[in-house]
């Protein structure tokens, strides 16, 4: 078994309990026993789970069921920094913000910055062009989902075509 020390690091979470950060992924303590702890991924549903001795990593086990949260890892790190020097400092909050903004431009920030704006000129391209738009509202997905409902019962013989047609009327509010 290899000697390589896997990259951890370790953040105050809203409770103010460190939480462990690796590869863009959050894990809370589950449980403490003696130097091992045992931590479960902060999305509850993930099943991604990690094992520490002594602040290393020891064991991963199971793998996570969502994307990596690298952009929301390094907002939440900024803003603690913020917070940070807005308790230890005199400055005024918004002196403290622009100067913590400005460090993060770099030459990378900005061709981040691009590929965004391109991703959103593509974006606006494909509605013009006939793209699919954003999802139903939640009123009209209920009814689609009423209706596909009402055709099986209706494919299965459950209920007859008179009956499909009236209750599909009721559903679209057809009088």
């Amino acid at each position: 078994m290899a000697d390589a020390q896997v990259q951890v690091k370790f953040v105050p979470n809203q409770r103010g309990t460190p939480s462990l950060v690796h590869n863009g992924f959050r894990y809370n303590v589950k449980q403490r026993r003696n130097e091992r702890t045992y931590w479960v991924c902060h999305i509850r549903t993930c099943p991604a789970t990690v094992n520490t001795l002594n602040n290393l990593i020891t064991k991963f086990g199971n793998h996570h069921n969502h994307a990596a949260e690298h952009q929301s890892l390094k907002v939440e790190e900024i803003m603690n920094k913020i917070k940070k020097r807005v308790h230890e400092e005199i400055s005024p909050v918004l002196s403290i913000y622009e100067e913590e903004i400005a460090k993060l431009r770099t030459p990378e920030w900005d061709q981040e910055i691009q590929q965004i704006q391109a991703v959103t000129e593509i974006t606006i391209l494909q509605y013009a062009a006939g793209g699919k738009r954003n999802v139903k509202r939640r009123k009209y997905r209920d009814i689609d989902h009423r209706l596909a409902t009402l055709k099986q019962r209706l494919q299965n013989g459950d209920i007859d075509v008179i009956r499909f047609a009236d209750s599909a009327s009721y559903i679209l509010h057809l009088d």
